[in-house]
């Protein structure tokens, strides 16, 4: 299956794109520059019509080009967010660490949040760890 999507700002400057590895069945997210609160809800809730679209259970959201904290967003993503990708599918997710310190801590925050729950998140500093990761999780 061929899946793509890309999310833009109102000022056209592209903040997160999505694409499905189908050799590998999981979903590539990177997301690009400063993140609003808005973008990561926005963008997180294209990642659960990605995941239905392309009935995966993983996926890895490339965060090294991130720009900023994330960090307020976080509550959201726990109390709302993650339950939700639970109940569409999603079992595992990878997340590739910005050199932003900002990012790191925001990361960091999310995978305490949400561990032990039904998703598990793991975050990476090496793409080839994060993707060897996710391809020894079964997703079904």
């Amino acid at each position: 299956m061929n899946y793509e999507r890309t999310y833009t700002t109102d000022h056209g400057r592209t903040y997160l794109n999505i694409r499905y590895n189908a050799i590998d069945d999981y979903l590539l997210i990177n997301w690009l520059g400063y993140i609003s609160p808005q973008f990561v809800m926005e963008g997180s809730n294209a990642i659960i019509e990605a995941a239905v679209a392309c009935s995966t259970g993983k996926f890895l959201s490339d965060k090294t080009s991130v720009q900023g904290t994330y960090r307020k967003t976080n509550v959201w993503l726990e109390e709302d967010w993650f339950p939700r990708a639970m109940d569409a599918g999603l079992k595992f997710g990878a997340s590739l660490l910005s050199e932003n310190i900002f990012s790191q801590m925001s990361s960091k925050d999310l995978e305490e949040r949400v561990k032990g729950g039904r998703l598990t998140y793991k975050n990476f500093k090496s793409m080839n760890d994060a993707v060897n990761w996710l391809k020894d999780k079964k997703s079904i």
